[in-house]
């Protein structure tokens, strides 16, 4: 099933060429002001029972692109609870971590996942997750609540679990796929009853469905 969609040609381009053009990265190893220009991060709460960043709380090295520029081996997170991209620095003199203005954040990497910045439904700045196969385009949007911990006294608040939406994107829309009806009416007539069937014979339920998952599925759409 070839779904042929001027957005994904748009996407792909551009993550290409931010994400993989060897010729358009930087590796900083000095105090760069176009990198390190956002506010100090300081998260400031204290007794708190978990975390709010991707995966880990540890940083890790990654890419990211900034404006117009894409810079290799940046020690970085990703703070979900805030939707905040986070780039630690560290001299002799000083050690900092500094929020990326969103408004400049581009596309980066985060221990092997691809996010991009959009410009959600409600034309609101958005961070995804990007999810994709050939002509067709998933996105995650990844969150997480901050609770009045209960359970016990060393705790005064707690992290929720991740909570993590799915959407398409095509022709430039954004549309929430609630489950599997929704995920199912994207694609045409002839190919929905194998598309039903893939998703039951793997047991994939697609609102929590892990990338590997996905990927096979969206693998399989454009086979037919």
């Amino acid at each position: 099933m070839k779904l042929s969609t001027i957005c994904f040609s748009l996407l792909f381009i551009s993550v290409s060429h931010h994400i993989n053009c060897q010729d358009n990265i930087n590796v900083a190893n000095v105090f760069d002001p176009d990198i390190y220009n956002g506010r100090i991060y300081n998260f400031g709460a204290s007794r708190i029972d978990g975390h709010q960043f991707f995966e880990s709380e540890e940083f890790s090295w990654e890419k990211v692109s900034i404006d117009k520029v894409t810079y290799d081996s940046l020690e970085m997170n990703y703070d979900i609870y805030n939707q905040e991209v986070l780039i630690k620095y560290e001299s002799r003199f000083f050690k900092k971590t500094f929020s990326v203005p969103i408004e400049l954040l581009r596309e980066f990497t985060i221990r092997g996942h691809e996010f991009i910045v959009l410009n959600d439904e409600e034309r609101n700045i958005t961070i995804y997750e990007l999810i994709s196969d050939m002509d067709v385009v998933l996105l995650r949007k990844w969150s997480k609540d901050l609770q009045v911990s209960t359970d016990d006294d060393i705790y005064d608040y707690k992290f929720s679990n991740y909570e993590k939406l799915l959407y398409f994107y095509k022709s430039t829309r954004i549309e929430r796929i609630n489950g599997k009806r929704d995920f199912i009416e994207f694609f045409p007539v002839s190919g929905k009853k194998d598309i039903r069937r893939f998703i039951r014979k793997n047991r994939i339920r697609i609102r929590s469905a892990s990338n590997t998952e996905l990927k096979s599925l969206l693998h399989f759409c454009n086979t037919l």
